[in-house]
């Protein structure tokens, strides 16, 4: 079985698709893939528009500014994702990417035939969520996704930056996320909410939708329904 699990930033989906497959006793890093690796480098995409708007004399940097700011699918390599995605197969090595810009190194998987999650922000995007079975979309309220991300940023290892510079960061990523990530959660077939980003709690509510999916697959097999 494939699953997509999708939400905007701090939903705590990757955390989410960790417990599950640990919980199911599966390794997370031969059963998973994370849509973030795939993001094209900033460079890249700037080259790219300087390319095509300059002999245009239009300004490529407004942009290029809007792909910066947002988490648009722009800046994402889907043909690559989608040809990894397309290659996975239970029980034979796969190349996908094991890691995130500035590194985006890759890895050979070997997921098992169970289950094999694909996770992130684009995870229920039209092209990413054929892909799978069955495809969840996490909902988290603004205030939590704002309490999650101010987290990350002040740890005791990290200075707390300037409440000038996190607030403008929330702005962004709020935005990004009712513009481009909320609109994809139509394309799930389950929403689930993290309410008071309470990971264990939704990670035991699919869970059971899972195995509940796995039994009825099971009986449609024993009654020669599907194959």
């Amino acid at each position: 079985m494939r699953l997509g699990i999708a939400g905007g930033s701090g939903s705590g989906k990757s955390t989410i698709a960790k417990n599950i497959l640990t919980g199911l006793g599966l390794d997370p890093t031969e059963n998973s893939l994370s849509t973030d690796f795939y993001l094209v480098p900033l460079w890249e995409v700037q080259e790219a528009l300087k390319k095509v708007f300059t002999p245009l004399n239009k300004n490529f940097l407004l942009l290029f500014n809007q792909l910066v700011v947002q988490d648009h699918f722009a800046r994402y390599n889907d043909t690559l994702l989608c040809e990894h995605l397309g290659s996975i197969k239970p029980g034979s090595p796969t190349t996908v990417r094991a890691k995130a810009l500035p590194h985006a190194e890759e890895k050979t998987i070997t997921p098992s035939s169970r289950l094999f999650i694909t996770e992130g922000l684009f995870a229920l995007h039209r092209r990413v969520k054929s892909f799978n079975d069955f495809n969840f979309f996490i909902e988290i309220t603004k205030p939590e996704q704002e309490q999650r991300i101010r987290n990350r940023f002040i740890t005791k290892e990290r200075k707390k930056p300037p409440e000038a510079v996190l607030k403008e960061k929330l702005n962004k990523i709020w935005i990004s996320h009712t513009t481009n990530i909320g609109p994809t959660a139509s394309n799930g077939d389950f929403l689930i909410q993290n309410k008071q980003s309470d990971s264990d709690r939704t990670t035991q509510c699919i869970t059971e939708v899972i195995t509940t999916l796995e039994s009825a697959r099971e009986e449609l097999k024993r009654k020669k329904l599907i194959g």
